[in-house]
């Protein structure tokens, strides 16, 4: 089936695939499906479906044997479809922050038990550019919306004042110490790069050790009423805890005073630009 071929689904034969499906989670912003498999090995998902705009990436998921189609976050009807809802790196690609809330909002609606968020670890752009550094995440075309950890907690705070029955919490994933990461890239490479290799890129001084927290992923968990929000913590992979679900700033493993430093010196400079931009959404 040729991408052009593909149509957007209606409301009805959307709600017959995930009927026919037996789905039990939606991927938003699937892609090529990748997520999907992540969602059934790490989450607990039996059968999912995924759902994107981009008809050349839906027809690779759904030659690759999974559910996929062509439809509109937007158009999913306001009620419990599924157990669960992932969004993995997509909310960096969204370039409206009205459109990031109500995706957000949507998810959980229709979730019955958790929304799964994971995304680049964005809060370290300063930390890094003052060194003359940047994660190859933080300069892509294709990433207009770098929302850091505080950018998240307030748009939640907001959505659960709002009366949205949520628990969240937020954890970083793959910490990176110097560097030599491939990750990490000289402030003077091209735009829209990978894993930084000395053939290809500029010049880079391997040898900073980062005394601040940095890592490639941020991972937010959202559970509604009726999921133990503490259980569903330990599917999570190798994340440390940056603020739980009692809004408490930590990190786990001991490293919460590490942790502290990090995140405070960050939470004033971005709180009064945030919040104004934020309440503007609501």
């Amino acid at each position: 089936m040729n991408s052009e071929n593909l149509e957007f689904l209606n409301k009805e034969e959307f709600q017959a695939l995930l009927k026919n499906a037996n789905a039990d989670f939606l991927d938003f912003g699937c892609s090529t499906g990748g997520s999907i498999d992540f969602a059934q090995k790490h989450l607990g998902g039996q059968n999912g479906v995924g759902i994107d705009i981009d008809a050349n990436k839906v027809k690779k998921a759904q030659e690759s044997g999974l559910d996929a189609a062509l439809y509109d976050i937007n158009n999913i009807p306001d009620e419990k479809l599924v157990r669960f809802v992932i969004m993995s790196h997509f909310l960096e690609h969204v370039p409206n922050m009205f459109d990031v809330k109500d995706f957000i909002r949507k998810a959980c609606t229709i979730s019955k038990d958790f929304v799964y968020i994971q995304q680049p670890f964005f809060d370290a752009d300063p930390y890094l550019f003052a060194k003359g550094l940047k994660s190859y995440s933080s300069d892509w075309r294709g990433h207009p919306n770098r929302m850091t950890s505080l950018e998240f907690w307030i748009l939640l705070r907001d959505l659960k004042e709002a009366g949205l029955p949520i628990t969240f919490s937020l954890h970083a994933r793959k910490q990176i110490f110097n560097s030599k990461d491939p990750y990490v890239h000289p402030l003077t490479s091209p735009i829209d790069q990978h894993d930084y290799d000395a053939k290809l890129h500029p010049p880079k001084d391997s040898s900073i050790q980062f005394d601040n927290n940095v890592f490639r992923e941020l991972n937010c968990l959202i559970t509604l009423p009726g999921c133990d929000h503490a259980e569903m913590l330990k599917s999570l992979r190798d994340t440390q805890t940056l603020i739980d679900q009692a809004g408490e700033i930590r990190i786990d493993s001991g490293r919460s005073s590490k942790a502290t430093r990090f995140l405070k010196p960050h939470i004033k400079p971005f709180f009064a630009k945030v919040k104004n931009k934020l309440r503007r959404i609501k």
